[in-house]
């Protein structure tokens, strides 16, 4: 692995433990709220975390040169589609198998980064990566 990607992956790492951290921390606080649904914990946590991963991965991560207008409609797609999984591993962990929130909260994190990593090194934020290889 050359340096500069290894750097690349540092970043990402720590930028998606932040943005980890945010979606289950938020999705974990707003599950304690009355009426609070574990999908619509999930849902409020996540987008929090959307704002964080997007301009961490943007501006440090793969220090994007990319027009906003490319890149986060593509960044947009790919975590609507995360989210997706996610929403169905939430739902799938507590209403099916009855585990609970936190249960599903780790699953979340063991799947969701590297997926996320991958789809957005390689078509989100592709440019830069294709010109610095």
């Amino acid at each position: 692995m050359s340096q500069s990607l290894a750097r690349e992956a540092g970043r990402f790492g720590i930028v998606g433990v932040a943005s980890t951290l945010t979606h289950a921390g938020v999705a974990l606080l707003a599950h304690a709220l009355p009426g609070m649904t574990p999908t619509l914990a999930n849902f409020t946590g996540f987008g929090v975390a959307l704002t964080v991963s997007y301009l961490g991965h943007y501006h440090w991560t793969f220090a994007s040169e990319a027009p906003h207008r490319s890149s986060l409609p593509r960044f947009l797609l790919i975590s609507a589609a995360l989210f997706l999984v996610s929403q169905v591993v939430v739902w799938l962990t507590t209403a099916r198998l009855g585990y609970s929130m936190p249960i599903a909260a780790a699953f979340i994190v063991l799947s969701v980064p590297p997926a996320s990593y991958f789809l957005n090194r390689l078509w989100t934020f592709g440019f830069r990566a294709r010109q610095t290889a």
